[in-house]
């Protein structure tokens, strides 16, 4: 049998050199940078830095991203400058990577953090109308944060309008906003978009208005500036034609529209209203002449088929012409007829909500009175004009006469006429025989 003597070594420590250290990575500041701060630098500090130490970004994927400017001031301390390389790729946190011949890091030291964006300038997120209380369409007043993180909402100052509410998830706005006795009511607060470390505010306001009615009455065109897009009830109603000479014919009533769900866009709109026709001389079919058309949607009161425009016709002249309501016979002929709800000419909305009739006949010759003109609300008789339009419910009895739009214009007879004599203004009342017509008006409620 074989024995072995134990052999004992004893080292000290002082006697094993160059075995390397594992560097540490303890801290770095900042802590985060946005996009547009980089490249810039980060102050380093923990243990066992050396000259020539490698160091890399490494994103929470995996991949590394090289640091190629780095300043050494000690083994517990360097700067090192982040690269362009981590711009833009969303691969936040970041460790920090030391190697010698071994490796250490910092681990979710770093992030590429900027601030979240708004989708829309501060200001109105837009108004809302009365008939759209429940309805209305807004701005977005959300963020996107640039490197995809999740964005959360706060109200730091001031509050939606009353009766609206505002998610802090998703920034919506919804409810139905409080009716507003009379003007506008103007809500302001700030938004806070919250997206990890990072914020951003942004002051908005939204303006909620009472029941609105604009009246036109002016002859020609002009324009008017909706404050947002709104179904309307527009109330359009055309100039009425002349009445025939004093024993005559009575002038028809303007062609009438009663749209109760007109969509008139934002911003700048444009009309036209159309003025009454001239009144008969002493002679049949002197100097009378049919009501121009009232429009909306375009500024030259020609009657067009496009389904954004709508028109009211003009009223057809004593001597029995045609019109939006015709004129009444003269002499022993005819009326007119009507072509407010069939002219091929307007739009199919027009002829839809439009109303007119068509002139009385005048009985054969002598004493006996010509026909009254057309009216929205009935034909004309003789020696009677057609009824108007009461639309007062609505629009109230301060327009028109009384809420009554386009009356036909009464016929005459050889001891002169009888009917709306003269027409009254802004009626679309049809001119009584030897009277001019009445300038029509357009009305409009949102």
């Amino acid at each position: 049998m074989t024995s072995y003597k134990s052999i004992k070594y004893d080292f000290s420590g002082t006697e094993i050199e160059d075995i390397p250290q594992s560097p540490t990575v303890t801290g770095i500041t900042p802590s985060s940078y946005s996009e547009a701060q980089i490249p810039a630098t980060l102050a380093v500090t923990g243990t066992g830095f050396l000259p020539g130490t490698t160091w890399k970004l490494k994103g929470n994927n995996g991949t590394e991203y090289a640091i190629t400017t780095v300043s050494y001031t000690s083994n517990t301390a360097v700067t090192v400058t982040v690269p362009t390389s981590v711009k833009g790729v969303n691969n936040d946190p970041f460790d920090l990577v030391a190697e010698n011949s071994v490796t250490g890091e910092g681990s979710n030291l770093f992030t590429v953090d900027d601030n979240p964006i708004f989708a829309t300038p501060a200001g109105s997120l837009g108004t809302i109308l009365d008939g759209q209380r429940s309805t209305y369409s807004l701005s977005p007043a959300t963020a996107t944060d640039p490197e995809g993180q999740t964005v959360s909402y706060a109200i730091t100052t001031g509050a939606v309008s009353p009766g609206l509410s505002f998610n802090t998830s998703t920034a919506a706005i919804t409810g139905t906003a409080a009716a507003v006795p009379s003007g506008t009511v103007e809500s302001s607060f700030t938004v806070r978009a919250t997206a990890g470390s990072q914020t951003s505010d942004r002051a908005f306001s939204i303006t909620v208005a009472a029941p609105t009615q604009a009246n036109f009455t002016t002859a020609g065109a002009g324009t008017y500036t909706m404050p947002a897009t709104a179904s309307t009830t527009t109330l359009l109603v055309a100039g009425s034609g002349g009445g025939s000479q004093p024993y005559g014919g009575g002038g028809g009533g303007g062609g009438l529209v009663l749209h109760p769900s007109y969509s008139i866009p934002s911003g700048s709109n444009q009309y036209y209203i159309g003025s009454g026709g001239t009144g008969g001389g002493s002679a049949p079919s002197q100097n009378q002449a049919n009501g121009g058309n009232s429009q909306w949607g375009n500024n030259d009161g020609v009657a067009v088929t496009t389904a954004a425009v709508i028109t009211a016709i003009g009223g057809g002249h004593g001597s029995g012409k045609d019109g939006g309501s015709a004129g009444g016979g003269s002499h022993s002929s005819t009326g007119g007829t009507a072509i407010q709800t069939t002219s091929p000419t307007i739009s199919a909305d027009s002829k839809t909500y439009g109303f007119g009739s068509n002139g009385g006949n005048a009985p054969y010759g002598g004493p006996l009175p010509s026909g009254g003109g057309g009216g929205a609300g009935g034909a004309g008789g003789t020696p009677t004009g057609g009824s108007g339009k009461d639309v007062s419910a609505t629009f109230g009895t301060g327009i028109g006469q009384s809420g009554v739009f386009s009356k036909g214009g009464g016929g005459g007879n050889f001891t002169g006429s009888v009917g709306s004599n003269p027409a009254t203004a802004n009626s679309g009342n049809g001119g009584g025989s030897g009277n001019a017509g009445s300038t029509g008006m357009i009305s409009i409620k949102y």
